[in-house]
């Protein structure tokens, strides 16, 4: 018996959306020409607003486009003028640079000319006359023919 109610019930289930109530409008057919007319106009409204949308869209993106661009222009000229003022300043330390070494290097070359003056006025003093005149003349150097 048991089997018999469950298998009534399994049955009774599956056949009740069958017997479901229809919607009022599967039963009414095709639309009528007004009402396809009334929607084709709808829908003809609908797009003309969509297109103007779309076209106001497009302008949209066009002006932000061109003011990326002008702001991306702005920013490569400012990033070329730093890139540019940091070439002048590397170029101003190089050149003060190289004068402060050109500066020292004329320091000591004055203090090695005032050093040899010094070592040949002390060996003029030294020694004989003969010595002194062969020291002299053995000093000059091979390059320096025009002095001799």
């Amino acid at each position: 018996m048991n089997k018999s109610i469950l298998a009534a019930v399994i049955v009774s289930l599956a056949a009740a959306p069958a017997l479901a109530q229809k919607p009022d409008t599967t039963d009414k057919g095709k639309p009528s020409q007004e009402q396809m007319e009334a929607h084709h106009k709808m829908m003809e409204a609908n797009s003309d607003g969509k297109n103007a949308m779309m076209e106001e869209h497009g302008k949209m993106a066009a002006m932000k486009h061109t003011e990326a661009e002008a702001h991306g222009q702005q920013h490569a000229e400012m990033v070329d003028a730093d890139a540019e003022d940091k070439m002048m300043k590397e170029e101003k330390m190089r050149m003060k640079e190289e004068k402060m070494r050109m500066k020292d290097e004329h320091k000591g070359m004055e203090k090695q000319r005032e050093k040899k003056a010094e070592q040949e006025q002390k060996e003029l003093d030294k020694g004989s006359e003969q010595g002194q005149a062969a020291r002299e003349e053995h000093s000059k150097k091979w390059w320096q023919f025009w002095k001799s």
